[in-house]
């Protein structure tokens, strides 16, 4: 079974051919018989649902049985879903391609693969979606049972399933599916139920579902497809877009909820109509699309599948739909790895561009405009633009085809030239937007720049010629006005700013003729209206009043303006009260608040800049003082980080306030004295747990004792710590130099030289040196002892005290230089063997030698010994004669002059060196050996001890050490030399003076660069560490206490000096620390004065600083009360008066003078301007309640006896315009009490009115209540004996009138006249009085209802009265005159308002009113309260007033047109968030239809006679806009509800 359903889902596919199909089912019932009745039950389900073409069925059938089954054709249907990989011929229409290979092949499908995969046999899209046959209610085909086709026709894998969605399954517990309603390019469209509406009893409670096939579950990337789609769809709000609510899943199924559609679409209406439709539908659908793609792209989305299956006709609204393969169309919005249908190639050929047929990697708005010109061209003419063969011609084969669109003989030339260029095949000479090709198109579209219209031009030119008139100046006039007025509606400021500069620059009498046309006055003023309101919400004040001078400089009179303009004064009092008030509640927030709202208090101070840039806010004294007080609670609080913020904040609002400096620089101080105890305590705790006993443990707190010795100089602990140290480094160097590792002791001190004390350090060298000098004593003691040896023969005790001394020795030249010397002892002995002829002995002595480590010298001179000893005994042995003899002794005379020159060159070396040293000592021996002079061997050694002698006197001068060091080395080199010794002697004494001398000079420098510090103290941590260096070194150098008793003394003074510096810059605490400080130095100061007068300073500071807080806090209040007083807060002006007399007190002149007298003047001001509307009682009680706030309570008194006179004329007034018999005996009774203090002209002229008035009113209630009007009458009589007119008056009854009055709702105008005659005659019959002897007169309109306004509405010159009364304020309900069954009527233009019906109570004094807005519709009201209404208004005006007839209503709704309306008040949602018809909203709301008429559609639904009984129509702000229309009714029982109301027609 599943190869065959494979297979049958390729053949759908356009994969296979249909001989393969049939091979395919011949092979599976030859294989398995048993699934025969399956397979044929299936493809007669999938025939009857549309799902397989009856051809195709009786082909399959002729395989499966003999005779094939017969059943009824059904067309193929267009614009389906279907997936494809290929080029295969499809036998539907229009349906969208995702491709992967060539496009198109003559059919329209859609088709979608995923990189050339095998599409799963179980998804929805392998077959074409029916197109669903129209009911009233929704889209409905046969009921499916699962979210996949093949679940239902092939039922023997059904079970395979672990979930199956269908009819009456509920999907997130919320939505339960009520029908199948088709397949989309995604899965099954279900018509479901939402629970959680009809719990909460929403009358709308159908939504759509779309539940997600298999194929795209399984996909993750097609499932972010679809939520991309979902997301993208839900964010377009328009009335021509289906409204897409959410995306979920339930477990395994992936839905989305939408607006239910009800209607058909469009391409199933354009079938229904093969000629085309009529222009004016065209345009009204084009305009549908237009807004629903225009909307769309301005969200940057593109459709990039917009075809007339797309599009829904649904209750006369289009809706556009389906925007699963929209693509963002914002430049760099998709992402890597994003995926999207539009990405793999989605799109209709028939519908697509050649860009998009082209594989275009980007959308464009004009893929979108080409598809909207097919659909067009389809509307007007019911053919796709470019047939050939009968099919859809893509539009790449098109071109290359050269196929053109034709002219439509039912568009203009204009109208065709912009559909030829939506349908241009090259992209660059399409229209660029839509709102482009709307305004080619559609005439109201249209829109031109000022300086583009030709008539501008031509009339610059007149007025530089001068001409002042001209025939066409009318005509331009017009022109000129419909386009400013145009301008003005766009509400484009530079435009109108040019216009009013060239209007401004004509002659007097056309400006006046230009400014005061009706219709620039009007727009005009609403412009500047609206830009007063909008430039002073954006606070932009200054801007606001010059636009209103400016307004008001044009139409000085215009009440609407100079209303506008006290307005925005008052708007802007308001708005700096509302300023203040969030001034004062950010003042009043706690410390750590108030420095969190720096970016609000900085946007407020912006705010009140931008209102008003000099408001004393600006500077308000609290600020300052707020911030002084939140850095000082939060340094209490220890909160630096925060106080530090507000203060930065404080300082760039305040930078020059020296108090708010002075409170940063305290905090800087607090700060870095906290961190410092800080450190210190926490320095202390981890020394705590040091362990002291060892230098590792030392080496290891060297940092933190450091710190701690620099943060806190006198530290006892660092003391403590420094001893204990000091010691443990003499104890290791002791031990050090007894094992003479000198290098490392004096190295001992470097890891511990930052950390010791100077005495430690002093200590150290000290020990150091002794240690050395002992050392030198030991040395120079065992080499004394060593020479002694030497000298006295005792070879073997030297050489046993230079084993010794070896060890004791880090110089290794000593010991060479010992060696030497016992050496030079073995040579001697050599020789004196060698003259002896002792050879073995002189052998054996330089034998010895070689076991010494002599120096290279040395070894020559053994080396020579022993060829002078060798060669002795060769001569020996020989017994050599005289004249060998002589030879020998020639030889060793000149051995002797070549050693004495030799010599001679050593010892005219300037330069001193061991090596040269030891090598003359070895010639002046050889020469010695060689028994030759003695003056020689004398001189030579002379010469020896002179040449260091002589070096060091010469440096000695320079470089005292040096020459020290010279005669260190000679007495090395050259023992018991007494010159060398003695001079070495001088020396040392000398340099010891030198010493001295400089110790003193040193000491002298350090008392200079402490002189030098004391002198410019900082008192900063860097200077108390120099301080304390210097100090001990001091101490270490400095013996006399009494010195160091002054320097302390003197740093004490510097320390209590700085402590007052301290006081006078208010830095009390640090006073006090410095105070201490200068305790620590010399306790024996007495500070207690100087403490004492730290806590005085701070006391006093602290008072002066309440004080400043105080009259902060006062400045702040008045100027809060003069904001108040300004924007009329007088409730809050009174607590802030309240306030400000407790801090100033009762005398105060504030209090007294300043105050009363601004109270004074706003509440006679605000008393005044209720009076002046006529509130006399509230202008009153106002005063009355401000007795108490007045310095001259008197002047209440006189205004409120003025108002009390106000309200008398008030009533007269009243009684003038509705003199019933309680108003005029009131109103004759004020008129005596008045009549003392009024003028007696004014007296007569408001008696006269009274009385004129009151013989109208009789005359009124003598046609409808007779019984008053007698009553009426007998008062009058009574009351004005001496008016003739009024004594003549007889109401006897007269004989019944047939005039054009009536009263009935529910019956035909013919009728409804006749009914009215009669109920006439009744009501006269029933109290039949004499006839009056006066005519009764109505007040006339000024604006009647004629037919000659017909069809003209919407201008306001054609909206037109009746005079219920007279007065302007007594006007009936606006109406309009619409043709009507040849001729014409009136309809109310707007609703019937509250208003309109409370003026009726008033007048006839027969209902009690309605409550709530009075502009919105009357509602809730019971027919007989409407047929009161009507009734009555015929009796007051003469003319017949009713319901509408259905017909009627319809015909005026419509205006000659089928277009809905752009703005009415329905329901409007998204997701459950209500984006419109949230309630009723005012009758004048809304746009007019071509009529005139308003909010027919939506907020109250109108009642209309139908028949013998009523209907509502045009629905109600309640139910959704998609199904709002004019021909929309619901049956009215005779009750309605607060979704009612009704409008009435008035015959002519």
């Amino acid at each position: 079974m599943k190869g065959f359903k494979d297979q049958l889902k390729q053949y759908l596919h356009g994969q296979v051919s249909l001989d393969s199909l049939l091979e395919t089912v011949s092979e599976l019932l030859v294989s398995q018989p048993q699934l025969k009745d399956n397979v044929v039950a299936g493809l007669q389900q999938m025939t009857a649902r549309d799902l397989l073409s009856q051809n195709d069925l009786s082909a399959l059938m002729a395989v499966i049985i003999d005779p094939p089954s017969e059943g009824k054709p059904c067309p193929a249907e267009s614009d389906s879903t279907v997936i494809s990989s290929g080029r295969a011929e499809v036998s539907v229409d229009d349906q969208t391609l995702v491709k992967s290979a060539p496009l198109h092949s003559g059919a329209d499908h859609t088709r979608i693969t995923a990189s050339g995969k095998p599409l799963s046999a179980d998804s929805c899209e392998a077959v074409s979606l029916p197109t669903p046959t129209p009911t009233s209610a929704s889209v409905s085909v046969a009921t499916g049972t699962g979210t996949s086709r093949w679940d239902k026709p092939f039922a023997e894998d059904a079970g395979l399933e672990t979930s199956v969605v269908g009819v009456g399954t509920v999907i997130k517990e919320r939505f339960r599916l009520v029908e199948f309603i088709g397949c989309g390019g995604m899965g099954d469209v279900y018509k479901a139920e939402d629970q959680r509406r009809i719990d909460a009893q929403d009358i709308d409670s159908l939504v759509a579902i779309k539940v997600l096939n298999k194929t795209f579950r399984e996909h993750p990337e097609s499932l972010r497809s679809l939520q991309r789609e979902a997301r993208k769809t839900q964010n377009l709000a328009h009335p021509n877009i289906v409204n897409v609510f959410d995306f979920d899943r339930d477990r395994e199924h992936v839905f989305m909820t939408m607006e239910l559609m009800r209607g058909a679409p469009l391409s199933t209406v354009i079938k229904r109509n093969p000629s085309g439709f009529p222009l004016p539908t065209v345009l009204e659908y084009v305009a549908g699309m237009a807004g629903a793609l225009g909307y769309a792209h301005q969200q940057g989305v593109v459709h990039s599948d917009l075809k007339p299956s797309n599009v829904f006709l649904d209750g006369g609204q289009i809706k556009v739909f389906d925007f699963g393969i929209a693509r963002a169309a914002k430049t760099g919005s998709a992402q890597e790895d994003s995926f999207d249908a539009g990405e793999l190639g989605a799109l209709t050929p028939s519908y697509a561009s050649p860009a998009m047929l082209a594989g275009a990697a980007e959308a464009d708005p004009r893929d979108d405009l080409y598809a909207l010109g097919c659909i067009i061209h389809e509307l007007l003419t019911g053919k796709h633009p470019f047939i050939r063969d009968n099919k859809k011609v893509p539009a790449d084969e098109a071109w290359k085809l050269g196929m053109k669109v034709a002219e439509l003989k039912q568009l203009s030339r204009k109208q065709n030239k912009a559909l030829k260029q939506l349908l241009a095949f090259d992209e660059r000479q399409r229209c660029d937007s839509v709102e482009t090709f709307m305004q080619q198109f559609m005439p109201q579209y249209q829109r031109h720049s000022l300086l583009s219209r030709w008539y501008v031009w031509l009339m610059m030119l007149t007025f530089v010629c001068g001409i002042s008139y001209f025939p066409l100046r009318n005509f331009w006039q017009q022109q000129q006005i419909g386009d400013f007025i145009d301008d003005l509606n766009n509400q484009d400021e530079a435009a109108v700013n040019e216009w009013l500069e060239r209007i401004q620059a004509m002659d007097a009498e056309q400006q006046s003729e230009f400014f005061n046309d009706a219709q620039v006055k009007r727009e005009l003023t609403r412009y500047f209206l609206q830009q007063v309101s909008r430039s002073a919400d954006a606070d932009a004040y200054d801007r606001a009043q010059s636009l209103a001078e400016r307004a008001l400089q044009i139409y000085e009179d215009s009440r609407r303006l100079s209303d506008k303009q006290e307005q925005l004064i008052k708007q802007k009092a308001a708005r700096l009260n509302n300023l203040n008030n969030e001034l004062n509640r950010l003042l009043e927030l706690p410390a750590e608040q108030f420095a969190a709202a720096s970016q609000p208090l900085s946007e407020l101070l912006h705010s009140i800049q931008q209102v008003d840039p000099q408001n004393a806010m600006l500077s308000d004294a609290r600020l300052p003082v707020k911030f002084i007080e939140t850095i000082d609670e939060l340094l209490q609080q220890q909160q630096f980080s925060i106080a530090r913020g507000a203060a930065d904040h404080a300082m760039k609002l305040f930078p020059a306030h020296a108090e708010l400096e002075n409170a940063r620089r305290n905090l800087e101080q607090e700060e870095l004295r906290y961190t410092r105890t800080q450190r210190i305590a926490e320095l202390n705790q981890r020394l705590d747990q040091m362990s002291p006993e060892s230098l590792s443990s030392f080496a290891a707190a060297s940092p933190d004792i450091e710190e701690l010795k620099q943060l806190d100089p006198g530290s006892k602990r660092v003391s403590a710590l420094q001893a204990s140290l000091t010691e443990q480094l003499l104890a290791e160097q002791q031990q050090l130099t007894d094992q003479y590792m000198w290098d490392q002791a004096s190295k001992l001190i470097v890891t511990f030289e930052s950390v010791l004390s100077p005495e430690g350090i002093a200590r150290f060298d000290q020990t150091l040196k002794q240690s050395q000098a002992e050392y030198q004593q030991q040395i120079d003691q065992q080499v004394a002892d060593i020479d002694a040896d030497i000298s006295a023969q005792r070879i073997d005790a030297a050489e046993t005290r230079i084993g010794q001394l070896q060890p004791m020795v880090t110089d290794p030249r000593i010991i060479t230089a010992v060696y030497d010397r016992l050496a030079s002892a073995l040579i001697k002995q050599s020789r004196a063997a060698r003259d002896e002829r002792r050879w073995q002995s002189a052998t054996e002595a330089l034998d010895r030698i070689a076991t010494l480590s002599v120096s290279p010298e040395l070894q020559q001179s053994v080396v020579y010994e022993r060829q002078q000893l060798k060669q002795q005994q060769t001569m020996n042995a020989q017994q050599l004669e005289a004249s060998a003899l002589a030879e020998q002794e020639i030889k060793r005379q000149a051995e002797l002059v070549s050693l004495q020159s030799e010599l001679k060159t050593i010892l005219d070396d300037p330069q001193l060196s061991d090596s040269s040293t030891r090598q003359a000592q070895s010639i002046i021996d050889r020469i010695e050996a060689q028994q030759a002079d003695l003056a020689i061997v004398r001189q030579g050694r002379q010469r020896l001890i002179k040449r260091y002698t002589e070096k060091a006197v010469a440096v000695a001068d320079t470089d005292l050490e040096q020459a020290m060091r010279i005669l260190e080395d000679g007495k090395r080199l050259l023992p018991g030399q007494a010159e060398i010794t003695d001079l070495l002697a001088q020396l040392k004494l000398r340099y010891e003076n030198a010493s001295q001398q400089e110790k003193v000079e040193q000491q002298l420098a350090l008392k200079q660069q402490l002189n030098h510090l004391l002198a410019e103290a900082r008192l900063s941590p860097e200077w108390e560490q120099q301080l304390a260096e210097l100090l001990s070194r001091l101490k270490v150098e400095q013996s006399d206490p009494q010195y160091l008793q002054g320097v302390d003394t003197r740093i004490a003074v510097i320390y209590a000096q700085q402590s007052e510096r301290l006081v006078a810059e208010n830095e009390f605490n640090a006073a006090r620390d410095t105070l201490e400080r200068a305790a620590q130095y010399d306790p024996s100061l007495d500070l207690t004065v100087q403490r004492g007068a730290i806590t005085k300073a701070e006391e006093l500071f602290r008072q002066r600083q309440a004080e400043r807080k105080n009259e902060a806090r006062i400045s702040g209040l008045k100027q809060t009360f003069d904001t108040q007083i300004q924007a009329n807060d007088l409730t809050a002006a009174r607590q802030t008066f309240a306030q400000l007399q407790a801090l100033l007190g009762a005398d105060d002149p504030f209090i007294k003078q300043q105050a009363p007298q601004a109270f004074q003047t706003v509440y006679l001001r605000l008393a005044d301007q209720l009076a002046a509307r006529q509130r006399f009682t509230q202008a009153e009680k106002l005063l009355l309640s401000a007795r108490d706030l007045f310095a001259d309570p008197t002047v209440i008194d006189q205004r409120v006896a003025t108002y009390q006179d106000g309200v008398r004329l008030y009533h007269i007034g009243q009684a003038i315009k509705n003199p019933g018999l309680k108003n005029l005996v009131q109103a004759h009774a004020y008129l005596v009490e008045l009549q003392p203090g009024l003028p007696a002209a004014k007296y007569q002229q408001l008696n006269e009115a009274l009385q004129r008035a009151v013989i109208d009113q009789i005359a009124s209630l003598d046609r409808r209540a007779p019984a008053r009007a007698q009553q009426l009458l007998n008062k009058a009589q009574q009351l004005f004996p001496d008016n003739i007119q009024l004594q003549r008056i007889n109401l006897e009854r007269q004989p019944p009138q047939a005039d054009r009055q009536s009263s009935a709702l529910a019956s035909p105008p013919s009728q409804q006249t006749q009914a009215a005659n009669q109920a006439s005659s009744q009501g006269n019959s029933a109290q039949a009085e004499q006839p009056s002897t006066t005519a009764i007169s109505r007040p006339v309109s000024d604006r009647v209802c004629t037919a000659a306004l017909s069809g003209k509405g919407i201008r306001s010159a054609a909206v037109c009265w009746d005079m219920l009364a007279e007065g302007a304020e007594n006007k009936g309900p606006f109406m309009i005159v619409v043709p009507s069954g040849g001729g014409s009527l009136a309809i109310s233009k707007f609703e019937i308002s509250r208003r309109d019906f409370n003026l009726y109570c008033k007048l006839s004094g027969e209902c009690k009113g309605l409550g709530g807005a009075e502009k919105q519709p009357a509602t809730g009201l019971s027919l007989n309260q409407i047929n009161g209404y009507a009734a009555w208004l015929s009796n007051a005006t003469g003319y017949v007033y009713r319901l509408p007839a259905k017909a009627e209503w319809m015909s005026a709704a419509r205006a000659s047109g089928n277009s809905q309306p752009q703005n009415y008040n329905c329901r409007l949602t998204r997701g459950d968030q209500i984006l419109k018809g949230r309630d009723l909203v005012s009758v004048q709301q809304g746009k007019p239809n071509a009529w005139g008429l308003v909010n027919y559609l939506g907020n109250a639904q109108e009642l209309v006679r139908s028949g013998a009984g009523l209907e509502a129509m045009g629905g109600s702000y309640q139910i959704k806009m998609s199904d709002c229309s004019v021909s929309m009714a619901v049956p009215v029982s005779g009750s309605t509800d607060a979704t009612t109301g009704f409008r009435l027609v008035r015959e002519l």
